[in-house]
């Protein structure tokens, strides 16, 4: 399986008179954690590996469970296929975002735009699973639609996740115990 490597620590700036700044750091797109030495910061960059990576391997096992009541939908329902465009799009943007949460980007950003991405196939599967929850309402396919919900709300939990990922630090200094 591709992983996400965070892997970007930013060197401290010893002459600013900022103190935050004068410690290692690492942005991750809403928090800045701020650590006393390297070793610390490569330790807590092992942990948010794996917690991002996990994310990452959850959120593909959803997108494979929702794109299965999709194909039932779309077999069942031919119309929905093919007058709904929005979802083969959806579907589109969710693969082009998969890989562009693996694929390392530019070195300073790397971290941020690696965190943006999974946030972004968060936000597509809840918008893809919306719409079929939508068509299933209409139709009055109530078993479907509440195992689609469930889904759902697995999914506003891992954005919530993702919304707070790094938070817990942030603005905080790290030493060395």
């Amino acid at each position: 399986m591709k992983k996400i490597k965070l892997n970007n620590i930013q060197i401290p700036d010893k002459e600013s008179v900022l103190i935050k700044k004068r410690k290692h750091h690492v942005y991750l797109g809403t928090a800045t954690n701020y650590y006393s030495n390297r070793t610390i910061a490569k330790r807590k960059l092992v942990e948010l590996n794996k917690q991002i990576n996990n994310i990452l391997l959850e959120i593909n096992n959803i997108y494979i469970n929702i794109f299965i009541e999709y194909r039932k939908v779309a077999i069942i329902y031919n119309e929905f296929y093919n007058r709904d465009t929005r979802c083969s799009d959806l579907i589109l943007y969710i693969e082009k975002f998969f890989v562009k949460a693996t694929i390392p980007g530019s070195y300073e950003n790397r971290n941020f735009f690696y965190v943006t991405n999974v946030r972004k196939i968060i936000e597509f599967l809840i918008e893809f699973t919306n719409i079929i929850i939508e068509y299933l309402v209409k139709k009055r396919h109530f078993v479907e639609c509440n195992s689609l919900k469930s889904i759902l709300a697995r999914l506003e939990i891992l954005k919530l996740e993702m919304e707070n990922f790094g938070n817990e630090l942030e603005n905080e200094i790290i030493e060395d115990k």
